[in-house]
């Protein structure tokens, strides 16, 4: 269930491989929308990401941080 002005935040691995891709459902909608307008994952093996994800008014809004080393 969704609850307004509800947040997460995930801390985002890339394996050995790397080049694992993320795919948001509901961005289809209109109903996540991300800082900067981008959703792209670091791809680099053992890349690490930050993304925290907000419900408001109905939207989830997203912001994702990329490539901590």
């Amino acid at each position: 269930t969704e609850t307004e002005g509800a947040s997460v935040t995930l801390v985002i691995t890339q394996d050995g491989t790397g080049n694992r891709l993320f795919t948001e459902s509901l961005d289809s909608n209109g109903r996540m929308l991300f800082a900067g307008g981008t959703s792209t994952l670091s791809t680099s093996a053992d890349a690490i990401d930050i993304m925290t994800i907000s419900f408001i008014g109905g939207i989830y809004y997203a912001s994702l941080s990329t490539n901590f080393s």
